[in-house]
C-alpha cells in the first residue's frame, strides 16, 4: 500500500500541497527541535559540515531546524523553488530516487518523517546503502501505529488543516477552493496520513531493525525521544572506525 503522494499519477498541486502543509506544520510548532542534540552529533561522525537530505518533500524539518550547515535537499518529484532565500540548503534539481539512484553529497544522510514510506526490504535496502558508503544516516519518525497517533493525524488533517491553511505562505487561492469549496485538499491528506500511521514502524521493529542491521564495521541505535508534542522514534547510523 503506496501514499497517493508517492504514486506518479498524483498530480502535482496536490503533492505540492500535502508537502507544503507538513512543512508548515514542522514549521510552526518545532516538531523535531527535540532531536538537534542527536543529529549534531551524526554530523560529527560524518566528518563534514554539509549533509544530504532526502524524500525532503518541502523541507519542513531542514527549514525548522536552521542548523549552521550546507545541507543538499533531493526529491523524487523535485519542487523548483525550495531553496529559495536560504543560502545553506542547496537544491538537488534532478529527481532522485532514493532505492535506485546512488544518493548525492558527502557525509551524514538524513531521512525526516519519510522512512514509513517504504517496505521492510526496501527499508533494509536504504540501510544497507548509508553502510555500503559507510555514510552516517539519521532517521527520524514521529508518526507511530497506535489509536493516539490515528486520531492526531485526522484532526492535523482536518479541524487543524482547515484552520490553518488561510495562514500558509505564499497565500493561495487555489488553496484555499480546493480546501474549503472543493475539500479534495482534506481528502487526500486525510488519506495519505491513514495510510501512514498503518505503515509506521513501532518501537519494537525499528530497535529489532537498528540490531538487525548493526555489523561489526558499522553500528545502528534506536532511540525513542519525547516532544511536547509526540514521541519522536530516531533511528541512527554510523561507521565504526
Amino acid at each position: 500500500m503506496r501514499e497517493l503522494e508517492d504514486r506518479p499519477w498524483f498530480p502535482a498541486f496536490l503533492r505540492k500541497h500535502q508537502t507544503d502543509y507538513l512543512a508548515f506544520l514542522a514549521s510552526i510548532f518545532k516538531l523535531y527541535d527535540f532531536v538537534k542534540p542527536q543529529l549534531l552529533n551524526c554530523l560529527i561522525h560524518g566528518l563534514k559540515d554539509e549533509w544530504t537530505d532526502v524524500c525532503s518533500g518541502s523541507g519542513g524539518p531542514i527549514i525548522s531546524l536552521d542548523l549552521p550547515h550546507l545541507v543538499l535537499v533531493t526529491f523524487k518529484f523535485p519542487i523548483s523553488n525550495f531553496s529559495k532565500g536560504n543560502e545553506r540548503i542547496l537544491f538537488h534539481e534532478k529527481p532522485n530516487e532514493i532505492l535506485q539512484d546512488e544518493i548525492p553529497g558527502e557525509g551524514l544522510i538524513s531521512i525526516f518523517n519519510a522512512f514509513h514510506h517504504f517496505d521492510h526490504a526496501q527499508k533494509t535496502t536504504i540501510l544497507q546503502k548509508a553502510r555500503k558508503n559507510r555514510r552516517p544516516v539519521f532517521i527520524a519518525e514521529i508518526l507511530q501505529p497506535n489509536l493516539i497517533c490515528l486520531v492526531r493525524v485526522i484532526l492535523a488533517a482536518t479541524l487543524m488543516q482547515w484552520l490553518l491553511v488561510p495562514f500558509m505562505k505564499p497565500f493561495s487561492w487555489k488553496r484555499l477552493i480546493f480546501t474549503y469549496v472543493i475539500p479534495i485538499h482534506t481528502l487526500t491528506v486525510v488519506i495519505d496520513g491513514i495510510i501512514s500511521v498503518y505503515k509506521a514502524g513501532s518501537a519494537t521493529y525499528l530497535r529489532s531493525l537498528a540490531e538487525n542491521e548493526t555489523s561489526g564495521s558499522y553500528t545502528f541505535t534506536f532511540e525513542a525521544i519525547p516532544s511536547t508534542h509526540a514521541t519522536l522514534y530516531i533511528l541512527y547510523g554510523r561507521p565504526i572506525n
